[in-house]
């Protein structure tokens, strides 16, 4: 915990040395930073200390307490004042509640409880208004980098803007990340998030003041998408230097991230050279950030490599490409789809680092597979270029062998039995009855059909259906058991459970924990 710094100053050193003994510091949440019978020395401490708590009698010789607080109030408005008075001085006492932010203690009637009273009911008064400015502080940031900065007036003289401000006077460095973004079949994507925010941005904060770095810096959560960090460089000084201290930056914001959040995460990274300059840059990084999909985790890249992904080429070699893979998917040809598959992606999209091309290939691709295997449009498909070409060639293996299953031996009533469970795998009252009466065909006709042609029963084949479309819903970390059991026609997830212990030999929450759901 952060203990809230206080000064104390008294000229009677017996006085000084009461309010120091008098309270357990630290068992509070308090630190004395400075304690001093110079009032004149007071103000010179407090220039260097910037305590949040002033305890200080209010009649002194040199500079009273009335006048030290005027200068403090000046500089940091935010501090807090608690005047030591007797009954002479309450003339003193009603010009020192016209500054507001001071209390006030009777000398004669000073103990622990009565002054810890005081000091807790400020620690509180703190805590409350470091929430509030830590909120006004994240949308003002928010403001600057969607550029609503410049354009709106803002209070000047609150502290959150006044500590905005000195990051707008010259030179930064903006940074942006997401947490485990998971491209999906729908060509969509889904982000993690930072569960101990504060303690990473401290960590890093720290890192960098063990380098003697004591620069500006600020992160802020934009939406549920991703990261943006702020770094207040040197002023001025060469292109060179500042990139050198960005990737510097940039490699303990990873280290704090992973130290905490046992999670890698890539990094893309701009230098702004004025406040104008801020929102255009973090647009940029936004739109650029799926650079990242080509690199190995903990990646750091520029924009300016990032935006080279967006060059403006034609898609028609990828158009051409996805036409061939469905057409290939339509004949059944499951290895020549493969082939040019993994050429498309290892040669054109990763060898080049295309990312309007990968998006589109992942779009296109993936709502054509939807269509026609009726697959769930929220499947992941991973975090990196890579990955997803490994679970596309997987999908198109899997669902291929299924569709040479039935089209090769079978009788196009047991062809339209499997594409009818397919399609209504979900419904609780699918049965041997449902789907014969769907297709046209008696239950008993369709019983002996299927078990001949598939040698297994309808009803166990669509207990598997069903079985390994729960698996796939199982490696999403956003759906539980008992709402899996529903998609997939269980009425209740105990019945749901029993049935995958059967199918796989594991229950499903073990299946999940495994496979990393």
């Amino acid at each position: 915990m952060e203990l809230i710094s206080v000064m104390l100053v008294d000229d009677e050193p017996m006085a000084l040395e009461n309010v120091a003994d008098i309270i357990d510091w630290h068992e509070h949440g308090f630190e004395v930073v400075i304690q001093t019978t110079d009032p004149r020395k007071a103000w010179e401490w407090f220039e260097k200390k910037r305590p949040k708590i002033v305890i200080s009698d209010i009649s002194m010789p040199h500079i009273d307490g009335l006048e030290l607080s005027k200068r403090i109030l000046e500089t940091e408005p935010g501090t807090r004042i608690v005047f030591l008075t007797a009954y002479r001085d309450f003339d003193y006492v009603r010009q020192a509640l016209e500054l507001k932010a001071a209390h006030y203690v009777l000398k004669h009637e000073i103990s622990q409880n009565r002054l810890l009273n005081q000091l807790l009911a400020i620690k509180q008064s703190l805590a409350d208004e470091q929430a509030i400015w830590k909120n006004v502080k994240k949308q003002l940031l928010l403001d600057v980098l969607h550029g609503k900065w410049l354009a709106e007036p803002h209070d000047s003289n609150s502290p959150a803007a006044r500590e905005v401000n000195q990051v707008l006077q010259g030179s930064s460095a903006l940074f942006y990340f997401e947490v485990g973004p998971t491209y999906l079949l729908n060509g969509g994507k889904r982000c993690g998030q930072i569960q101990q925010p504060e303690q990473v941005w401290q960590l890093v904060t720290s890192m960098m003041q063990d380098e003697g770095e004591s620069r500006w810096f600020e992160a802020v959560e934009d939406g549920n998408e991703g990261y943006a960090l702020i770094l207040q460089l040197p002023n001025p000084q060469s292109t060179l230097f500042c990139w050198n201290e960005a990737y510097k930056v940039a490699g303990f914001i990873q280290k704090a991230i992973s130290t905490i959040e046992k999670v890698p995460v890539s990094l893309s990274i701009a230098l702004c050279t004025s406040s104008q300059t801020i929102p255009t840059a973090y647009q940029a990084l936004k739109a650029t950030y799926d650079y990242a999909m080509f690199f190995p985790a903990r990646a750091l890249f520029s924009v300016e490599q990032a935006q080279s992904g967006l060059r403006d080429e034609p898609l028609e070699a990828s158009q051409k490409a996805v036409q061939a893979i469905k057409n290939e998917i339509e004949l059944c040809n499951r290895d020549a789809a493969i082939e040019v598959l993994e050429k498309l992606f290892t040669v054109s999209l990763i060898g080049h680092k295309h990312i309007l091309a990968i998006r589109f290939v992942i779009r296109e691709l993936g709502k054509y597979m939807q269509d026609r295997f009726a697959i769930d449009p929220t499947l992941p498909l991973g975090t990196d270029a890579t990955t997803i070409l490994q679970l596309f060639i997987r999908e198109i293996n899997d669902q291929l062998a299924i569709d040479e299953l039935t089209a090769n031996v079978h009788s196009r009533w047991v062809v339209k039995a499997v594409e009818y469970v397919k399609h209504h795998y979900g419904e609780s009252d699918l049965s041997v009855e449902s789907v014969a009466a769907n297709i046209n065909i008696s239950s008993i006709h369709l019983r002996k059909t299927f078990k001949k042609e598939m040698n297994k029963t309808l009803s166990d084949f669509i207990t598997e259906f069903r079985i390994e479309k729960a698996k796939e819903l199982l490696k999403k970390d956003d759906l539980k058991i008992y709402e899996i059991s529903t998609l997939v026609g269980y009425q209740t997830s105990q019945y749901f459970s029993q049935v995958f212990k059967k199918m796989t030999d594991t229950y499903p929450s073990e299946y999940k924990d495994r496979v990393g759901g």
